[in-house]
């Protein structure tokens, strides 16, 4: 099972370069970690408004494939998962 999918949000031991002090969650990844901040805009220009409301990123058809694109150029589960792809 993936590390993210822990009951806390947590992703123990991991560390970001910018956040080295941030034990990293999922909120954390998705909405303020300032690593990915690029990424972060031009995946809430593609949802809009709903980008900032994590049942609808997590859950919307139509988010999924803006939010895959966002995992995968972040970088941040490449080593582990590859790039993700949305069929």
């Amino acid at each position: 099972p993936s590390r993210l999918n822990e009951p806390t949000e947590r992703v123990e031991g991991l560390e970001t370069q910018i956040c080295r002090d941030v034990n990293e969650t999922i909120h954390h990844y998705l909405f303020d970690c300032p690593q990915y901040q690029r990424e972060r805009r031009i995946f809430a220009d593609a949802v809009r408004r709903n980008a900032t409301f994590i049942a609808h990123i997590l859950t919307s058809e139509k988010a999924l494939p803006h939010l895959i694109r966002y995992i995968n150029s972040t970088g941040r589960f490449k080593p582990t998962f590859g790039e993700l792809s949305y069929n």
